[in-house]
């Protein structure tokens, strides 16, 4: 009896393509990660200058903007006594004299300092609604060794005139002050501020009404 031939199935692998040799080269090389690493120190060294440079700049304008704020006190401090003033003397370059004509913090029955005070202004110290007491000065003055501008009041609560409270600092790091009278009724003031990294100047003029020109 004769055998029927088997018939034997043999499977061949494909050679490989173009497509299996792109998928084996498809991972990052260890030379790529190091140049993306370096661009990437690049950037974040440029953006640290950006934010760096950016940062002390307003830091900067921050301080210069503080001591013109400091400056602009002092100096609408010293013309809210000189406008009402009925004199003023300069000792010196660096002192002001002003006669108060405004405060009315002082309760001449009470003896007492208040806020609302007693009605009639502290340099009235007889309470007769007329300002020919013995005049009462504000003394601005330049403490250079301490660069601070200090002003001092009228004691009210004293029975003498011609006393002085405790001065009090009214601006900060004040390099130069500058009193000038340019006339009898009128006078200039000229403030340099300077905080070690910002300087600046401010200068204005006030003039009192209540001075006879």
């Amino acid at each position: 009896m004769r055998s029927k031939p088997t018939t034997e199935l043999r499977t061949q692998n494909p050679a490989p393509g173009p497509t299996c040799a792109r998928s084996a080269r498809s991972g990052v090389t260890l030379v790529e990660l190091l140049i993306a690493m370096a661009i990437l120190a690049i950037v974040a060294v440029g953006l640290r200058q950006v934010v760096g440079a950016a940062v002390s700049s307003y830091g900067a304008a921050r301080n210069r903007q503080n001591l013109l704020a400091n400056g602009r006190f002092a100096m609408e401090r010293i013309m809210f006594f000189a406008q009402e003033s009925s004199g003023f003397v300069i000792p010196d370059s660096n002192t002001l004299e002003v006669v108060e004509r405004v405060l009315d913090v002082y309760d001449n029955t009470s003896h007492a300092y208040t806020p609302a005070g007693d009605g009639f202004l502290d340099a009235d110290t007889n309470s007769n609604h007329l300002l020919s007491d013995p005049p009462e000065f504000v003394i601005f003055t330049h403490d250079s060794a301490n660069r601070t501008l200090l002003e001092s009041l009228p004691d009210y609560a004293t029975a003498e005139t011609q006393v002085q409270s405790d001065a009090v600092i009214v601006c900060e790091f004040v390099k130069n002050v500058t009193f000038a009278l340019l006339a009898t009724n009128l006078v200039q003031i000229e403030m340099t501020l300077n905080d070690g990294q910002n300087e600046v100047t401010l200068q204005t003029r006030a003039m009192g009404r209540m001075i006879a020109q």
